[in-house]
């Protein structure tokens, strides 16, 4: 998990929050398991060792144990995308964490059901900037036209008799 949350050159807070709320939801629950993980990833992030030799590792000693698999797949997936953004060496690592836990093609899914989402969102503000341009534009329609169209203004008149006329 460390190397994922480090993918991006960077370990972040909601990285390492995402981590610890599922494992404390999960298995740890006391204050200083909470900074065992912050110095694990810390120093794992770092560590010379392949990431792939660490999921073998575990897929090693958990393979018997399906629901520490699936539970250990959504929070990398969760991890991978707590800063919003799918960076493509966290999808590269996903892809090693489910071939190596012979879960291939288990984030395709995710990752497509990703790109549905922001491509419906773009969508979405694609018309919503074209209405509000919609709305400008017929706004700006509206001024001119009122500066076009003369007011029915009051004339002084310019002699007395015009006055009896209007009157």
């Amino acid at each position: 998990i460390a190397h994922l949350c480090w993918a991006d050159g960077n370990i972040s807070d909601k990285e390492a929050e995402v981590i610890i709320k599922r494992l404390l939801k999960n298995c740890l629950n006391d204050e200083n398991s909470k900074k065992n993980i912050y110095r694990l990833l810390n120093e794992t992030a770092r560590s010379s060792i392949p990431f792939s030799e660490y999921c073998q590792k575990f897929y090693e000693r958990y393979s018997s144990s399906r629901e520490v698999l699936e539970i250990s797949l959504d929070i990398f997936w969760d991890v991978s995308i707590s800063d919003n953004e799918l960076h493509e060496k966290e999808e590269i690592m996903l892809s090693t964490v489910a071939e190596t836990f012979k879960r291939p093609g288990y984030y395709n899914e995710k990752i497509e059901e990703r790109v549905r989402e922001k491509q419906r969102r773009r969508q979405q503000e694609k018309e919503e900037e074209m209405r509000r341009k919609e709305q400008e534009r017929s706004h700006s329609e509206r001024q001119e036209r009122n500066r076009e169209e003369p007011a029915d203004e009051f004339k002084v008149p310019s002699d007395i008799n015009e006055c009896y006329l209007i009157l």
